[in-house]
């Protein structure tokens, strides 16, 4: 795809754009972990823990989630698993976990200029799930997305298919 950049950049706007005003948290072209991300989205909740959803404990609580855009042309399986790694990495470094962690949800959204088949079905193996024990607390999860440029597309693991409902339009 010769305008790849272009695209990508207009990508980051459209979809910078559509985040719910929770994301308060953004930051453009940011190095993450030692790669550059497009833009970095992400929102914290931090609340009293009540009891049955009513009396509070007097123990506080954090969950979070980020949404993170790079440009990944010329994707192949192999660098699927390597951007695995890398989500886990970053995962380990952007959230504290302590026993007042809830939940973490990190969408990793790869902007590709094309997918074969060996990517779809690496695809269906990205994602990460992980329930924490002490001294943690809560779980944490991984999703990926990959949109296609070139094609107008969307690609989700099965974890990140709420990702295509809220970047449908975006293309």
């Amino acid at each position: 795809m010769e305008q790849f950049t272009e695209a990508l950049v207009a990508f980051r706007d459209r979809m910078e754009a559509a985040l719910p005003a929770a994301f308060r948290e953004r930051e453009r072209g940011v190095m993450i972990a030692g790669r550059g991300c497009a833009l970095a989205a992400g929102y914290s909740l931090s609340g009293e823990k009540k009891m049955f959803g009513v009396v509070g404990t007097g123990s506080f609580t954090h969950s979070h989630e980020l949404r993170l855009l790079y440009s990944a042309p010329g994707l192949t399986a192999e660098g699927l698993l390597d951007w695995g790694t890398y989500a886990k990495q970053v995962l380990e470094a952007r959230i504290q976990l302590d026993r007042a962690h809830e939940f973490s949800i990190f969408s990793m959204i790869l902007a590709v200029d094309g997918v074969d088949g060996a990517v779809k079905r690496a695809l269906r193996k990205a994602d990460a799930q992980e329930q924490y024990t002490p001294p943690g607390a809560g779980w944490s999860q991984i999703r990926f997305l990959l949109v296609d440029l070139s094609a107008g597309r969307l690609y989700p693991s099965p974890l990140g298919k709420p990702l295509v409902d809220l970047m449908r339009g975006l293309l």
